[in-house]
C-alpha cells in the first residue's frame, strides 16, 4: 500500500474512531483512575511501571497506545493478546520512553486529542488560556475504557497536569500519584536529557510550561530552573482541589527505598475510592539514579534554582553533593 507507519496508523485510528464512539455508554464511573504524575524526570516513570508490575492494574502498553482515537479497543485488543503473558517489570526507559511491546508507555496522542493540544511534542505545552475540553466525553471515553478493562486503570499524565481540578469533578473517584525529587536533582537529569537527545544544553526537552515564551530565550540553567519552578506551580495549584485521601505523595528516594510501601499506599488509596488492585509480588529496593554533572555546571544550577526561590534547595544540594 506504501503507507509509512504513522500514515498506516492514522488511517487505521480514523476507520475504528467512528465505530467506537457509536458504541460507547453513558457509564456510571465504576472504576477509579490513578493519574501518575510530577515534575520531568522525578521519577514518575518508575512509580508507573511499579505499579504495572506489582499490581493487576490495568495499563496502555504500545499496542494499545497506537489506536489513540478507539482507547477501548486499543484496550481490548492489548489485554487479550496479554492475557497469559507475565507482567513487565525490566524497569528500564530512555528519559521515560520504555521499549518493549508490553511495557507502559505515555499516551501522548490520546491526551493530545482528549485535551484538545497539538499532538507531538508541543502537546506537552501548557494551554494558553482557558480550557475548552469536552469533560463529559472525556468522562465517556475513561469510563468506557474501565469497562472495557473491568478494574482500574493507571495512566501516566502529564498532559492532565494543567486539568486536575477539572479531571477530578469530572471522575471523583480519581487516585493522583504525586512522585516528589529534589530540584538540583531534576535539573541535573533534565539537563542530561537534553545533552543525550539533542546535544545541546540550549535545547528544551519535556514539559513547556507557559512562562516558556520568555524561557527559552535564556540561559540553559534559567531555563531549567523555571522550567522545574512554573511546572512544580501547576502541580501544586492542581492538586489543591484533590481530596487528602485520593492524593498519594512519594519523595523519588522514598520511592527507590521502600517501593512495596508505595504500591501498597496506592492500593489503599484505591480501595478508599471504591476500587480494588490486587498487589503482586514485592518489589526490592532501587538504588537512585543520580546525574553528576561538573562543579560548574552543578554551581550554575544551584543559583538559577536559587533564583526561583525553592525551598529547601540548600539542603538538596548538600545532600546530591555528598553523593558526587
Amino acid at each position: 500500500m506504501g503507507l509509512d507507519d504513522n500514515a498506516f496508523l492514522e488511517s487505521l485510528n480514523r476507520l475504528l474512531e467512528q465505530h467506537e464512539v457509536d458504541a460507547y455508554r453513558d457509564l456510571e464511573e465504576e472504576h477509579p483512575t490513578i493519574h501518575v504524575l510530577g515534575v520531568p524526570r522525578s521519577g514518575t516513570t518508575l512509580a508507573l511501571q511499579l505499579l504495572v508490575a506489582h499490581t493487576d492494574v490495568a495499563y496502555i502498553d504500545h499496542v494499545s497506545a497506537a489506536f489513540w482515537c478507539a482507547p477501548a479497543t486499543g484496550l481490548r485488543l492489548s489485554e487479550t493478546l496479554r492475557r497469559n503473558a507475565q507482567r513487565p517489570s525490566s524497569y528500564r526507559s530512555d528519559f521515560g520512553r520504555t521499549g518493549d511491546l508490553a511495557e507502559p508507555h505515555e499516551f501522548s496522542y490520546f491526551w493530545a486529542r482528549l485535551l484538545g493540544t497539538p499532538f507531538g511534542l508541543e502537546s506537552l505545552a501548557q494551554p494558553p488560556g482557558e480550557s475548552d475540553v469536552d469533560w463529559q466525553f472525556f468522562r465517556r471515553v475513561v469510563t468506557n475504557m474501565c469497562d472495557v478493562a473491568g478494574r482500574p486503570i493507571v495512566f501516566k499524565s502529564f498532559h492532565a497536569i494543567w486539568h486536575l481540578a477539572e479531571l477530578v469533578r469530572t471522575l471523583p473517584r480519581t487516585v493522583v500519584v504525586l512522585v516528589r525529587r529534589e530540584p538540583l536533582a531534576v535539573a541535573q537529569s533534565l539537563l542530561k536529557m537534553r545533552e543525550q537527545l539533542y546535544g545541546a544544553r540550549e535545547q528544551w526537552a519535556s514539559i513547556k510550561p507557559r512562562e516558556y515564551s520568555w524561557l527559552k530565550d535564556e540561559h540553559y540553567a534559567t531555563q531549567i530552573a523555571g522550567q522545574i519552578s512554573y511546572v512544580s506551580r501547576a502541580i501544586a495549584d492542581g492538586v489543591r482541589h484533590v481530596d487528602a485521601g485520593s492524593l498519594v505523595e512519594v519523595g523519588y528516594e522514598d520511592l527507590c527505598a521502600d517501593p512495596a510501601g508505595f504500591v501498597s499506599r496506592v492500593a489503599d488509596a484505591v480501595a478508599g475510592r471504591g476500587g480494588r488492585v490486587a498487589q503482586v509480588g514485592s518489589p526490592r529496593p532501587f538504588e537512585p539514579s543520580c546525574d553528576e554533572h561538573d562543579a560548574d555546571t552543578v554551581k550554575a544550577l544551584r543559583e538559577a534554582l536559587a533564583r526561583f526561590e525553592f525551598p529547601g534547595l540548600e539542603r538538596d544540594a548538600a545532600a546530591i553533593t555528598r553523593r558526587s
